[in-house]
């Protein structure tokens, strides 16, 4: 069957999975997105369609790009690159599935996963551990205690709504160390229009490289076929993109794998999902923080170990392959910035021994050979350098 990954964004996340088709298939991919962002540009592995209404017009504007492609392709694999395409996807699932693949939950599972509220009494109820957290209104906010002590975690529980926010200050997740600043944040959301809740939550100590990121696949028969865990050594430290992961390296997952392969077919989960945890020395458990209902924004480290995130996709929607769970073991090193920029801040000496060991295997998701030329080159190394700067001003050690 003649097939075509079509990818909703236009982001480094939208590049990875087009590399993961053209590495392994030499397929090139559709990319659909509101508007053209450098990393999909001056590369010859997808192509690119702009619609600014995309997701005003989600359905129709799908309906119609499919209608131009159905005489040319048997199958039209969809993939979202953001919590927002995802979510569009995943709402509109039923109006799309005879027109498209469609590797994504069902809608009844959207708001008890997406919603961090939602996410924890789920994860209560299955066993999965995560930190101490207490949940904080519009109604309550004013008169909140914090019982865990500081520094403290402060977050939003519903993600997609606090994207759209725009108030002094804002950082994705806040690390707050006082009862003034936490009242002086909580005033701040709380006077935009946002109305869910808030996440205050237990502080685990330690710094970035306590940080773990599992990617998993479920196929259409509800069977968990790829899981790969990857070690973070370092995050973005920039206040809008706080959690990023811009170094990841391979570890055992052994610990991890079966709790979570049992979670995700018991709740009939289907689709790329991506686990943020973080190990917690105290009591030597990893506790999760959140899932996406997507691939991660680093998932092509998962590549880098061994399996490939495309073959999951066509195993499942082209040659209805089905079998044992992969769990890849190769050595990697995952950048999400320059090399030298990364390792300069890190404070663990064995964890920098480990980073100079592995240099030789090191790879970036955007920097594929195969699609190099001279201006995507300079537009690459133009956007890392910057780093150096945001390094400067934001970076803050963690304990």
């Amino acid at each position: 069957m003649n097939y075509l990954p079509v990818i909703l964004g236009t982001d480094v996340n939208a590049y990875g999975m087009a590399r993961a088709f053209y590495e392994e298939y030499g397929k090139k991919s559709l990319l659909i997105g509101r508007g053209r962002l450098f990393m999909t540009e001056n590369t010859k592995i997808l192509d690119v369609l702009v619609y600014e209404e995309l997701t005003d017009d989600f359905v129709g504007t799908l309906t119609r790009i499919s209608e131009s492609l159905k005489d040319r392709y048997d199958v039209l694999i969809l993939i979202a690159s953001s919590d927002e395409y995802a979510a569009h996807a995943i709402k509109h699932k039923e109006e799309l599935k005879d027109i498209y693949s469609m590797p994504f939950i069902d809608y009844r599972l959207f708001d008890r996963l997406s919603d961090k509220k939602s996410f924890y009494e789920t994860c209560e109820e299955y066993g999965l551990d995560y930190p101490k957290t207490a949940f904080i209104s519009r109604d309550n906010y004013r008169e909140v205690e914090n019982k865990f002590g500081y520094p403290v975690v402060l977050k939003a529980s519903n993600s997609v709504k606090y994207l759209a926010l725009d108030f002094e200050g804002k950082k994705k997740a806040f690390i707050i160390d006082s009862e003034e600043e936490l009242r002086d944040v909580l005033n701040k959301i709380y006077q935009t229009q946002y109305d869910d809740y808030m996440i205050l939550q237990d502080f685990i100590p330690g710094d970035d490289s306590n940080m773990y990121v599992l990617n998993a696949y479920v196929n259409s028969a509800g069977e968990v076929s790829l899981m790969a865990l990857g070690h973070s050594l370092m995050e973005d430290p920039s206040p809008d993109l706080i959690g990023n992961y811009l170094a990841i390296t391979d570890t055992n997952g052994d610990k991890i794998y079966p709790m979570y392969k049992k979670f995700l077919e018991e709740i009939a989960y289907t689709g790329f999902a991506n686990f943020d945890m973080k190990y917690d020395r105290r009591d030597g458990k990893y506790k999760v923080f959140e899932i996406n209902l997507r691939q991660g924004r680093s998932s092509f480290f998962t590549t880098l170990a061994g399996a490939n995130l495309s073959r999951a996709l066509v195993d499942d929607f082209v040659e209805g392959k089905r079998g044992e769970t992969t769990y890849p073991d190769k050595e990697f090193l995952w950048l999400g910035a320059n090399f030298d920029t990364v390792i300069e801040y890190v404070k663990d000496e064995e964890i920098k021994k480990e980073m100079l060991k592995k240099k030789p295997i090191a790879q970036n998701t955007l920097y594929y050979e195969e699609d190099m030329n001279f201006i995507r080159r300079r537009s690459l190394k133009k956007y890392f350098d910057r780093y150096d700067e945001r390094f400067k001003e934001h970076f803050v050690q963690k304990e």
